[in-house]
């Protein structure tokens, strides 16, 4: 059994951070003694359709920790005269489409949520976390932001206060909880809150004081969102 799906949204531009995030990952690879043969991590990333500089790197690591995974092509553009630009409500549909994909296409007892360039911090983060996994269905630990201020911010009262990386769920949660599909521009862009609201008001949720990773740690790209 997989402890940690680490479910990463890719598109082959990111690949030079991916690279360092994994051996970040691979540093993770411990556990404390598990009951029963279990994997530490397994990190899913899935493109919009074909990323494949990221698929041959995948497979040329021939190892099960690493999967790619892809969903059939959405167009997430419109033309502006002659520019191509991205739509910014179609990049955050296909991007929870591909979190739901990941929740419900791969078994683990727990997910992340973890953008290609995120930088971990700490090297013993997920065997801190299996050792708390059984008492919370959602666990948040801190993470380092713009100018290393922290998320989340609290009180986690609306959107902006915390961000998808600084929670995991468990795999109950997970399959009781999706991201929503539909775009609703009353709400807003992020989904990152409103998960979490969501969650809070029905599961156990314990707040770690582990600053464990740094956002945009790995800015070696230009995300789609803000091109």
């Amino acid at each position: 059994m997989v402890f940690a799906c680490i479910i990463t949204p890719v598109f082959d531009p990111c690949l030079p951070a991916l690279k360092l995030l994994r051996q970040d990952l691979l540093r993770q690879d411990h556990l404390p003694k598990c009951e029963e043969p279990c994997q530490c991590f397994q990190q899913i990333l899935i493109s919009n359709g074909s990323s494949p500089d990221i698929k041959k790197w995948v497979k040329s690591l021939k190892d099960p920790k690493f999967v790619y995974d892809e969903i059939s092509y959405e167009n997430i553009y419109y033309l502006k005269g002659k520019r191509k630009l991205v739509d910014t409500s179609k990049l955050l549909v296909s991007l929870r489409k591909r979190r739901n994909h990941g929740l419900n296409t791969y078994q683990a007892d727990r997910y992340f949520f973890w953008d290609a360039d995120l930088k971990i911090l700490k090297d013993d983060f997920l065997a801190e976390i299996y050792k708390l996994h059984s008492n919370a269905e959602m666990i948040i630990a801190k993470v380092k932001y713009i100018h290393n201020t922290l998320l989340p911010k609290y009180p986690i009262d609306r959107a902006g206060k915390i961000d998808l990386s600084n929670y995991s769920i468990s795999a109950a949660v997970a399959r009781k909880y999706q991201f929503s599909i539909c775009f609703n521009p009353i709400i807003g862009m992020t989904e990152d809150y409103r998960l979490y609201s969501r969650i809070r008001r029905h599961e156990t949720v314990f707040h770690s004081n582990s600053i464990f990773a740094k956002k945009d740690g790995y800015a070696l790209y230009q995300r789609l969102s803000t091109i």
